[in-house]
């Protein structure tokens, strides 16, 4: 082997060496950087926000994103350290300039709510945008949102349609819930009761009041479904447990006509009764009230003031 050749395959040894020293230096680096993430979470799960804080900052200051995420929430929710909003979106900041989903939303939420910094919808909008590209479901929901009030962005339901979309395709309830509202409508996507039933029903079976009434009333009005009084009541009665005022309403008026359940007056006065002490509701359940008790003895407007006096006190539970 000629002494030049010699020198090549030395040069590409001593390269080789390099790159692989490097490589185990950054593994070593890489699997610390783990540990103490990882030692960070379980202290922070335990509920020991000094430790987690501790191992988390000296990372924070090196850049790694997670860590400036996880510290920036410490100091939105005062764990371990006194609060301060102001700190928490710096962090927040050079975690979601990386690219990380969930700060880029949490910095949304900031600007949104003007805490830490001037409140500005067309910034929270954009922050919100970010995140929900990269499928973050709360982005997405707030995201539909902002489109359908037309807040720091030109209104457009069509859009807030998409958004709502997305983000009840990975379940959550509030999108569901609107989503069937706007199709019950027609407003931002062609009208379809039968695909309004759809997204009211996944939102009224992870038990959101105000599905549950929607879904009750399109029961009670056979829209999109069968006329069924029965499960009109059954959804209804799952709204008015939560302390839906409507829910109590339409319940009352339930038990008023008889249908879907045996009528009965006491239960009917004992729902209005009921509905009447809702600050908001108070104006329209007193006539209904009033107009109840007015057909029935002392005896039994006695009856159902206690009872419904007691469903207060059980949180409305188990008051059927």
């Amino acid at each position: 082997m000629h002494q030049a050749e010699l020198q090549e395959l030395r040069l590409i040894m001593k390269n080789f060496i390099k790159a692989l020293l490097l490589a185990l230096m950054l593994s070593v680096g890489h699997a610390a950087i783990a540990d103490d993430l990882g030692s960070g979470a379980v202290a922070y799960n335990k509920g020991d926000f000094v430790t987690a804080f501790r191992l988390w900052e000296p990372l924070a200051a090196k850049g790694n994103a997670v860590a400036q995420f996880n510290i920036g929430k410490m100091y939105a929710e005062s764990q371990g350290i006194r609060g301060d909003f102001k700190k928490a979106v710096n962090w927040y900041t050079l975690s979601a300039e990386k690219g990380n989903a969930i700060a880029q939303y949490h910095l949304g939420e900031m600007y949104f709510y003007g805490l830490g910094v001037e409140q500005s919808y067309k910034i929270a909008v954009n922050w919100y945008a970010l995140s929900a590209d990269k499928g973050n479901v709360d982005a997405q929901y707030n995201l539909g949102k902002m489109y359908f009030n037309g807040q720091g962005i030109d209104q457009d339901k069509n859009k807030a349609v998409k958004w709502y979309t997305l983000a009840a395709e990975q379940g959550n309830i509030d999108a569901q819930k609107n989503l069937g509202m706007l199709y019950s409508l027609g407003e931002g996507v062609a009208h379809d009761d039968k695909v309004a039933i759809k997204w009211y029903t996944l939102a009224a079976e992870q038990g959101n009041s105000d599905a549950q009434r929607h879904l009750a009333s399109m029961y009670d009005q056979g829209r999109g479904v069968e006329q069924d009084f029965a499960t009109a009541v059954k959804w209804f009665t799952l709204s008015a447990e939560q302390g839906d005022a409507q829910g109590q309403l339409h319940l009352s008026f339930m038990y008023r006509r008889g249908e879907g359940v045996m009528q009965d007056n006491v239960k009917a006065l004992m729902w209005l009764n009921i509905a009447a002490t809702d600050r908001i509701y108070k104006k329209l359940a007193t006539p209904f009230r009033d107009t109840v008790a007015k057909l029935m003895p002392p005896a039994q407007i006695k009856k159902a003031q206690e009872a419904a006096n007691r469903c207060i006190k059980q949180k409305f539970k188990n008051c059927n």
